[in-house]
């Protein structure tokens, strides 16, 4: 399986939502986080599931909660990131995992 990369930004939207969900009913908050997990394992294991938009990147919308995950297939890792994808796919490779969480 393909590396994934999650940068900071999206990192830090998923917590922020794992903490609204958890304000508004206890253990909600955890559901989400496990539903996004799974949700980039399906990622992972079949990059290629989701159809490819004309930039060339892909979106995973999730099913139970309004949260799409977008990311391009890349060679040998799977670039996921918040909401709008950057200018170009080269900041990404040329400065490799900087302000990124691997997973």
């Amino acid at each position: 399986m393909k590396q994934v990369l999650i940068d900071s930004e999206a990192e830090n939207e998923l917590s922020d939502s794992v903490n609204f969900y958890e304000r508004r009913q206890p253990g909600l908050g955890l559901e989400f986080e496990q539903a996004a997990r799974d949700a980039v394992q399906t990622i992972q294991a079949d990059p290629d599931r989701h159809p490819s938009r004309k930039d060339g990147t892909r979106r995973l919308v999730m099913e139970r909660f309004p949260f799409v995950i977008h990311y391009a297939d890349l060679p040998g890792t799977i670039w996921m990131w918040e909401r709008q994808f950057p200018s170009s796919l080269h900041y990404q490779t040329e400065f490799g995992n900087e302000g990124r969480h691997v997973r």
